[in-house]
């Protein structure tokens, strides 16, 4: 299944360029939203801070939380996650999709 038909529940995270983010099987993902004149938004997904989809359309199997964010305990968890992200964050994941013929992980 592409990660556009899975079922997702974003939360805002207060930035306008980057205005959802959850995370997602041990991933990161946000969203980044590019508003085209005259023909409206365009959708980047992130995962891990690397570009992997775009679109036009909100996938139907994605909802959102209210600006307030919703269930307090999942937007504590949310929150714990980006805390975590946040000091991390220049250890990127190996990106699978990335490695080539001299893999040191033995992973192609």
């Amino acid at each position: 299944m592409n990660r556009l038909e899975r079922k997702v529940h974003w939360w805002p995270t207060g930035d306008p360029c980057l205005p959802w983010a959850v995370w997602f099987e041990g991933e990161h993902w946000e969203i980044a939203v590019t508003d085209v004149p005259g023909q409206g938004p365009r959708y980047s997904l992130l995962v891990n801070g690397r570009k992997k989809e775009e679109f036009v359309d909100w996938p139907a199997s994605w909802t959102t939380a209210p600006d307030n964010g919703g269930n307090a305990s999942q937007r504590a968890e949310y929150e714990h996650e980006c805390e975590y992200w946040k000091k991390n964050k220049d250890v990127s994941p190996i990106d699978e999709d990335e490695l080539g013929d001299d893999d040191p992980f033995g992973k192609t």
